[in-house]
């Protein structure tokens, strides 16, 4: 099949988003963070601080969401375009009517 794969692009918006959740656990002097946490892992840590986020269930339903893509991407069955554009829409808030994960990120960082 013909198709192409976006897994590369999806691959590097999940290699920022770990990166800005471990700055912000970092930042919150969460113990036992290590470099090497999953995606998922640091996910669990975010949102297991309850007071962090507007909203914990949405923000934990949509990191989950996005989490799927980017592990749908880390295997040869590779990512639509359709695909990518749904987990950017996770992290920039394309059409959507709540906040997206990177918006709760910015009202996090402001309020540490």
């Amino acid at each position: 099949e013909d198709r192409i794969d976006y897994s590369p692009i999806l691959i590097a918006y999940g290699k920022s988003l770990e990166s800005i959740l471990f700055r912000l656990l970092k930042k919150l002097d969460v113990k036992n963070l290590e470099q090497n946490h999953s995606l998922m892992s640091l996910i669990n840590l975010c949102t297991m601080k309850n007071t962090l986020f507007k909203n914990q269930l949405i923000m934990k339903s949509m990191m989950v969401q996005f989490l799927r893509f980017r592990n749908k991407a880390a295997h040869k069955e590779g990512v639509s375009i359709d695909d990518l554009c749904e987990a950017k829409s996770l992290l920039f808030n394309l059409d959507r009517p709540t906040d997206s994960i990177l918006d709760e990120l910015n009202y996090v960082f402001g309020r540490i």
